[in-house]
């Protein structure tokens, strides 16, 4: 990939203050322009006996030939999923809550909250690290959220490139880009040294030529990309070098299971709870899943 280097982008700066707080079971205490609550929540961590064992032959009938589920593990809060991300231990997840948008910084095993930020009008969607920053993508805003990191204190608000229809998904490249997507079906290839400047757009294809439209969520592992799509229940392993498709994961009994655990219905599918939220553990090689409203995330391995 090229990059377009000398890129002039003048950054726009804002405050954001009196953040609105959340009632019941999402409880946020204001610390300057920020939210930290380490202790509101109140949710089980681990499933009993008889839960673990039914889980063991549930994660079973769960996987297929393409597809292995190796943990079901609960999600607390249970956010309408937009973005992950994963880095030691610790997840990062855009999402809304009760139609209000938040970025969580949580410990992943335990559901324990570490941060909360919310974004009050601000709708927000993709999420990753790039060098030492923390980038979050908004949607109709068109908005670039920059954040220190790990500690997630911001730094700047930039407006998204105008290349770029909207806000979507978000992942890391390399140290200095990342790879975004804006629900059609280009995805990009944005500079962190210029407030997420376009320096490449790549549409992205099925074997027959068709678009693959709708992109969202997206995680780069070794040479692919692999990205959710609006309505479905798919992951599309993608070639960027030639912008196809070239494999697709039928992530189906995952929404079956949802269903059944009654954390979803079909009416929810209908109007949007679908497979939202990718990101990957490196070392331990798996991706962690999950999707709008659901209740569970999941780790598997993609053959």
């Amino acid at each position: 990939m090229k990059f377009i280097e000398n890129i002039k982008f003048n950054y726009i700066f804002i405050s954001i203050i009196n953040y609105a707080m959340l009632s019941n079971s999402l409880s946020i205490q204001t610390s300057n322009n920020y939210m930290n609550n380490k202790n509101n929540f109140n949710f089980r961590s681990t499933f009993s006996t008889n839960e673990a064992n039914y889980l063991t032959i549930q994660k079973a009938l769960l996987s297929n030939n393409q597809v292995k589920v190796l943990n079901i593990i609960k999600k607390s809060p249970r956010l309408s999923t937009e973005g992950l991300f994963f880095d030691n231990g610790i997840i990062y997840e855009s999402g809304f809550y009760k139609n209000k948008s938040f970025l969580l910084k949580k410990e992943f095993k335990s559901n324990k909250l570490i941060k909360t930020i919310p974004l009050l009008s601000l709708s927000g969607k993709g999420i990753a690290k790039c060098g030492d920053n923390f980038y979050q993508l908004t949607e109709k805003e068109k908005k670039v959220l920059k954040y220190s990191y790990p500690n997630l204190d911001l730094i700047s608000t930039s407006d998204l490139d105008n290349e770029m229809i909207k806000g979507e998904g978000l992942t890391s490249l390399s140290k200095d880009t990342l790879v975004a997507t804006d629900g059609s079906n280009n995805i990009y290839i944005l500079s962190c040294q210029y407030d997420l400047n376009v320096i490449q757009s790549i549409p992205i294809n099925d074997e027959l030529g068709n678009p693959i439209n709708g992109l969202l969520d997206i995680t780069v592992v070794g040479n692919y990309l692999y990205a959710n799509r609006e309505g479905e229940y798919k992951i599309f392993k993608i070639n960027p070098r030639s912008g196809l498709v070239v494999r697709t994961y039928d992530l189906m009994n995952l929404i079956n299971y949802e269903i059944k655990m009654k954390s979803i219905n079909k009416n929810d599918i209908a109007s949007g709870s679908i497979l939202n939220g990718i990101t990957y553990d490196e070392e331990r090689k798996i991706f962690i899943l999950t999707g709008r409203n659901w209740a569970f995330y999941y780790e598997v391995k993609l053959d």
